[in-house]
């Protein structure tokens, strides 16, 4: 990096700090102020409509079959009983869907009423926002929420009279799609079939091929679905199913709804292309989680017959879900790539994971609410990128414990 690079990059870091510290606190207040739930109490106070389906469920997770000396908070304290309300599908009027930008330039499209509110089952993980609007780094997006009106450029947005929105949803991160977004169109598909009536699916610019065979396995053909434009889209009617992902601990029963809507939907003659029923995620080729001692941590795997299988290359959605569906362990480095376990029959799961304070839950809640065994290891060693070494001795005894779990 030149100097004049170096200089002009540390007055961008210094200018950004003043920024934080002068404008975030006004910020965040006015955001949080017009954060709403489209829940009973706003559908009644704006002549909205409510439909209850499926039942409130509740479910007790074990601790991990396998975690290492060292533990990890983060999945302990998560360990026991959890609930979840009982899903339902709203209807508001008069939404308008913002292709707003972040600094990265990347879509983070959020829908605002003719009042102001922000309603928050349009925008990204909207059951975290009000934590994430707490982190400084966030400024760009309080000021983008909390001073940008949707309604002054009404007249450039699409005009839908009836529509749902999944726009909102990051479309490069597989988990997100997955676990956050595409459990929703449950909701969709129970307001449709007791309205009679079809409502456009909106997604965002980015969406590829994969996502879009994710949503034909799910009854949404391509023709229903409308990209969001540069100016938005203004909602005469739009339809909000409720999050079905709460804190990364996915509803069971929207799992279930998910994996057997797109199983069923997959060709009779997809083959899994794999004789042992052994799967090694491997995040190689990814920016950050990487492994940096993987060519010894698979001369372990190997000789058991574990087939390595870089995620983001498979071709298609139908080749992913035929060579995971049979698997019976399913490890890798935390990432992405481990939620192809929800097209399993049955699996064990192991988790290899960054420090402690770098690994998250997320796998040990997907992998409870689809009924299957856990195991983590998680490294000691702060690196950057969350990169790390994976202890041997450790994996070794981990995976004694997997194998036994997947073969009783």
């Amino acid at each position: 990096m030149s100097f004049l690079s170096k200089l002009t990059t540390s007055l961008g870091f210094r200018i950004n700090q003043a920024a934080h510290t002068l404008f975030y606190p006004t910020l965040a207040r006015r955001a949080q102020k017009q954060l709403t739930s489209v829940d009973q109490a706003y559908v009644d106070a704006h002549d909205g409509t409510i439909t209850y389906f499926g039942e409130a469920e509740s479910r007790t997770f074990p601790p991990p079959i396998y975690e290492p000396p060292h533990g990890s908070d983060r999945v302990e304290r998560v360990v026991g009983d959890h609930q979840w309300d009982q899903p339902y599908v709203a209807l508001v009027h008069e939404v308008v869907i913002a292709n707003a930008r972040n600094a990265e330039r990347t879509a983070n499209p959020f829908g605002r009423t003719r009042e102001g509110h922000i309603l928050e089952q349009t925008t990204h993980a909207g059951r975290f926002l009000k934590r994430e609007l707490a982190m400084p780094f966030r400024l760009d997006e309080m000021y983008r929420i909390a001073s940008n009106h949707p309604w002054r450029t009404q007249k450039q947005a699409q005009h839908i009279d009836l529509a749902s929105s999944l726009a909102y949803e990051p479309h490069h991160n597989f988990y997100h799609w997955m676990i956050d977004a595409l459990p929703r169109l449950e909701g969709l598909t129970v307001w449709e079939a007791q309205t009679g009536e079809q409502a456009a699916l909106l997604v965002g610019e980015a969406i590829n091929d994969r996502q879009i065979r994710s949503l034909e396995m799910l009854g949404f053909s391509q023709d229903r679905l409308v990209p969001l434009g540069p100016g938005g889209a203004y909602i005469e009617r739009l339809v909000v199913p409720s999050f079905r992902n709460g804190g990364f601990l996915p509803m069971p029963s929207a799992l279930k709804w998910l994996r057997e809507q797109m199983l069923a939907n997959l060709p009779a003659d997809a083959s899994p292309g794999a004789a042992a029923p052994y799967r090694y995620v491997t995040r190689r080729r990814a920016s950050r989680r990487r492994i940096l001692n993987e060519d010894a941590v698979l001369g372990i795997m190997e000789p058991l017959e574990f087939q390595v299988v870089e995620a983001e290359n498979i071709p298609t959605l139908d080749e992913a879900i035929a060579l995971f569906r049979g698997a019976k362990v399913i490890a890798g480095p935390m990432g992405a790539g481990l939620v192809n376990m929800i097209f399993a029959e049955s699996a064990v799961i192991l988790d290899l994971a960054p420090a402690k304070k770098q690994m998250n839950h997320a796998y040990y809640g997907l992998a409870n609410a689809l009924g299957f065994p856990y195991a983590y290891l998680s490294a000691t060693e702060i690196l950057p990128e969350e990169d790390f070494l994976v202890d041997l001795d450790l994996l070794q005894q981990a995976l004694d414990v997997v194998m036994r779990a997947a073969n009783p």
